[in-house]
């Protein structure tokens, strides 16, 4: 097995990431947001905190009184923050938060008017198409509805709902925003017949520029869409590879890549097939791949319309014109019932540098397309 790892990697090259425009807002005192290690809905990195004090006269452009944002590293960027419309910023104590969920959740901008909401506008910010994640649940009233809409985007989202961890509909929205004057303007508002004593809340947002890191993009997978959240189901030493889909390691660093069955067909006793790639580097803004049938999108994608061939292949799947013949270390990925199939096991590390990717497709009770089959969840493994 490992004889075969060491010809993958003489084919591949080390790729390194592109800085990407990414950043993460907490409303709450300085020194009340969650860790740079929290990723919440989002991506981990550093929490800006934001008073989010009402700003007059009002205005969807820049202010003297904007607050600078830093991206997710902590480095600075031009992008300013401000709000108006929220004349509260409130700390509560719910107990059904703990932890950096309760450092988002607990603390937040309010509004009591129905017809004023919390206005917040980003000015300065990169051209382009961003994934905004809007936190707006209200702690101790989790029944209570925010409406969350952004100027130029036509409908408008409720979100609220008991919390049993963070879930789009119930903690927070997401959006696709297109960019085009450096600039968005969201709010959080309340919807009509609302509580104007409990009002509507605004905990925070996370906003990132796709395109920049594909692997964020086409990394997310698709199993168990169908029904819910989507399920990581591919495993990189006994992980997902976290929010930003990447595991940095050396040479020496043991490695295991594994595939897990997905929830929805543990119990059937009847295993799980799939078929996994391997390919060198990792992948570019064009090597993100929607799957036909509906399968998701994926880095690079199945062997009949990749954008790039996998050096190695695990199938399972059969199909080998479809999706390539398997040539993988090992047998090939048949998982039984309830159970955790290792595809590669490097107790020494790979003893080479590389840049790895590594993603698939898997049978699924939940799918969102036309057959019972779904991407994977996908990775990069730089190794340096």
């Amino acid at each position: 097995m490992a004889r075969s790892l060491v010809f993958l990697i003489v084919l591949l090259g080390l790729v390194f990431p592109a800085t990407a425009q990414s950043l993460n807002i907490d409303v709450g005192d300085p020194g009340s947001e969650p860790p740079s290690s929290y990723a919440a809905a989002g991506l981990p990195g550093v929490w800006n905190s934001v008073t989010g004090a009402h700003i007059t006269p009002f205005t969807p452009g820049p202010t003297p009184q904007d607050d600078i944002l830093v991206d997710l590293d902590g480095n600075l960027t031009n992008v300013g923050f401000h709000q108006f419309g929220g004349m509260d910023m409130v700390t509560a104590n719910d107990p059904s938060v703990t932890g950096a969920d309760a450092e988002l959740l607990n603390d937040y901008l309010a509004t009591h008017s129905g017809s004023l909401e919390n206005c917040m506008y980003l000015n300065g910010l990169q051209n382009g198409m961003y994934e905004v994640i809007t936190y707006a649940w209200m702690p101790n009233f989790p029944l209570v509805t925010q409406k969350v809409r952004f100027d130029f985007v036509g409908g408008c989202v409720l979100v609220g709902g008991s919390f049993n961890g963070h879930a789009e509909g119930i903690t927070y929205s997401v959006h696709l925003i297109q960019v085009t004057s450096g600039r968005i303007g969201l709010h959080s508002g309340i919807p009509a017949g609302g509580d104007l004593g409990i009002g509507a809340a605004f905990n925070g947002m996370q906003v990132r520029l796709l395109g920049e890191d594909p692997i964020q993009d086409c990394g997310v997978g698709a199993v168990n869409a169908g029904c819910g959240a989507i399920e990581d189901v591919l495993l990189v030493n006994g992980e997902n590879g976290g929010g930003d889909r990447t595991l940095t390691i050396t040479p020496t660093t043991p490695l295991s890549i594994s595939v897990q069955e997905p929830t929805n067909r543990i119990g059937d006793l009847a295993p799980s097939r799939a078929c996994i790639y391997a390919w060198g580097g990792e992948p570019g803004s064009g090597d993100i791949v929607t799957v036909p049938l509906g399968l998701g999108n994926m880095c690079f994608g199945p062997f009949i319309i990749a954008t790039k061939n996998a050096v190695r292949t695990w199938n399972a799947l059969g199909s080998p014109n479809k999706l390539g013949v398997h040539n993988g270390p090992g047998s090939m990925p048949v998982i039984a019932d309830g159970a955790v199939r290792q595809l590669l096991n490097l107790p020494f590390g790979a003893q080479q540098t590389a840049t790895i990717t590594f993603q698939g497709i898997i049978e699924d009770d939940c799918s969102q397309g036309s057959v019972s089959l779904s991407v994977t969840n996908g990775f990069v493994v730089r190794i340096q």
